[in-house]
């Protein structure tokens, strides 16, 4: 349980790296991405192991040795005399879980609620505007701290109020000291006007200047783009949005060797999924019978998910099509046969303009 002390104590000391201007500190930083930093060793005994591992099972009381923020071994009774020991008796050890979609700059927003309707959107509305860089690095890192204090290792945070260049690199001061493993999408400003596109250029600096080797922090963090979609943007910054980030990707059709790198994922996806013995179910958004894109790189993403999901249902026991919360058996309990899918033509309506 993390008491308000240790809090307290753990955000302090992650603050003290705030005494250099920060325009200093966030090239220190940046250019100390990659440096690994010490993790130490720790002994977690006697618990409940959940290992997720096909030969190794659930153990009933093992413990778990940790070294460098690596596992190094799992069994009974281990020994390693230059470990921290944590008694976890009568306690579950597993791994952490996941939260998938986190928009960690207003986690301190939580305390602005308040009776007679003002909810989360009024008071995110009321005070986005007014956040200083200090104070998205101690919103995130209290988020990351309550984060690891309830089982959670790995986190997706979602940043849709990246105000300035000093918001972005407070963040990524904030995941550098907490070393929760993480992805960082960075994004546009809240309230942002439908019409105005987003802007790349510090997004393109942070890219080059933490994520040069793929990732940053010792492997811990990853980075990403987050955009607004159809329902805060209007249908053509939306597409100049997508298409700026898809041209910094790799992704159009042009780019060499996109169409391979996007095959040799699903044939990673595929073997893997047919290897897991246990029961797995998979959710996927149906492309084949919908509307047809309006746009290249939406007709390329359909025909691409709709071969992975083609492949997919060929090496499952039930295939199941959800239609206004009904499911519809496409197998009937007959696996091995793959469904149609119809092809959308790439160059589409505006091959003819």
């Amino acid at each position: 349980m993390l008491t308000r002390r240790a809090l307290a104590k753990f955000v302090g000391a992650a603050a003290l790296s705030g005494g250099m201007p920060l325009g200093l500190a966030a090239r220190a930083i940046a250019q100390s991405a990659a440096a690994p930093r010490p993790r130490g060793a720790y002994l977690i005994k006697n618990g409940a192991v959940v290992t997720v591992d096909e030969a190794l099972g659930t153990l009933q009381r093992a413990d778990v040795l940790v070294r460098d923020g690596r596992i190094a071994g799992i069994g009974p009774d281990l020994a390693a005399t230059d470990a921290e020991v944590i008694d976890a008796t009568d306690m579950i050890v597993m791994p952490g879980f996941v939260d998938t979609h986190y928009h960690m700059w207003s986690a301190l927003g939580r305390n602005f609620i308040g009776d007679g309707g003002f909810g989360y959107f009024p008071a995110k509305n009321a005070t986005s505007k007014l956040y200083s860089a200090d104070d998205f690095s101690n919103s995130v890192m209290l988020g990351l701290v309550e984060l690891a204090n309830a089982g959670i290792t790995t986190v997706h945070n979602w940043s849709h109020n990246t105000r300035t260049p000093a918001h972005a690199d407070a963040e990524l001061r904030a995941h550098r000291d907490s070393m929760l493993r993480a992805r960082y999408a960075y994004g546009h400003i809240d309230q942002m006007p439908r019409d105005q596109v987003l802007d790349f250029t510090d997004i393109d600096r942070v890219k080059r200047d933490y994520f040069a080797g793929g990732t940053a922090f010792d492997g811990l963090l990853t980075f990403g783009v987050n955009l607004r979609g159809l329902s805060q943007s209007e249908e053509r910054t939306y597409h100049q949005d997508m298409a700026a980030a898809m041209e910094r990707a790799g992704a159009w059709a042009d780019a060499p060797g996109w169409r391979g790198r996007v095959e040799a994922d699903a044939d990673r996806l595929v073997a893997a999924w047919r290897q897991v013995p246990r029961t797995l179910v998979a959710v996927s958004e149906e492309v084949g019978w919908g509307a047809v894109p309006t746009f290249a790189s939406g007709r390329r993403y359909a025909n691409a998910l709709g071969r992975l999901n083609q492949r997919l249902a060929a090496e499952s026991e039930r295939v199941l099509l959800v239609v206004a919360g009904r499911a519809h058996d496409l197998r009937n309990g007959a696996p091995g046969h793959p469904l149609p899918v119809p092809e959308h033509d790439a160059a589409g309506p505006e091959a003819a303009g």
